[in-house]
């Protein structure tokens, strides 16, 4: 196979590999433009623009590889391979990151759970749920709209403090006490309570906190499933 065939076979395949990866992030970010917790937090147009962005560029790059052979231009083959090194490189390195955030996000559930960590996500998750949601929702501090007609037999809610004015969801409490947090904690929350069906991060809470408390009580910690979640397993019901 002579050089100008290697050449060609190395434009061509990186060129369609790049229009391939420039697809996949596209649809990544369209599919996570068009997700709750990109609606809630107010970036669902930066998220479907980056990944427009992304695909034109590498559309662009691929059309100047392959323009750059057929041409016989050398600055545009430069150029070229100076953007496919670089872009295979940071996928590369953005899969490295990924992989060992994955490991951080494990470890760091783990020691917050256990009292050795007290830092990160999960420890601010945790103390939402902690110090602002079942230390006050349902109690006398915010009495909540149970109908305790939908409560399973098997469920104890005598304790919790009712009322037939009171709040649904916790930001219905006339003092809501995850108003000073930030809005993404409190949509990631949102989130995870609809997507994930869960509530609590180190123990199982027994209602759901923003949506409906009539709900029930959720069947999962947000912990686990947030493990759950980065490690792509599907939803179990069990």
């Amino acid at each position: 196979m002579s050089c100008s065939s290697l050449l060609k076979f190395f434009i061509y395949s990186s060129a369609g590999l790049m229009i391939f990866l420039g697809l996949i992030m596209e649809i990544f970010f369209l599919v996570l433009g068009c997700g709750r917790f990109a609606e809630a937090t107010e970036s669902k147009g930066l998220l479907i623009a980056t990944g427009t962005v992304f695909f034109v560029f590498m559309l662009i790059a691929a059309l100047l590889g392959i323009c750059g052979f057929k041409n016989g231009s050398a600055w545009m083959l430069i150029i070229y391979s100076i953007i496919a090194l670089l872009v295979f490189v940071t996928f590369w390195i953005a899969f490295a990151y990924l992989k060992k955030g994955k490991t951080n996000i494990h470890e760091d559930f783990f020691e917050v759970c256990n009292g050795q960590k007290d830092t990160g996500l999960m420890a601010d998750l945790n103390r939402v749920y902690r110090d602002d949601l079942s230390s006050i929702f349902c109690t006398i501090r915010c009495p909540c709209n149970l109908d305790k007609t939908r409560v399973p037999a098997t469920i104890d809610y005598t304790y919790a403090e009712v009322s037939i004015d009171g709040a649904k969801t916790i930001s219905e409490c006339e003092d809501d006490p995850t108003a000073k947090h930030s809005r993404t904690i409190r949509s990631f929350i949102g989130w995870m309570e609809e997507k994930l069906e869960c509530s609590g991060v180190c123990t199982l809470d027994v209602w759901y906190y923003f949506s409906d408390v009539n709900r029930g009580k959720p069947p999962y910690r947000c912990g686990d499933k947030l493990l759950d979640y980065v490690d792509c397993k599907p939803a179990s019901n069990e």
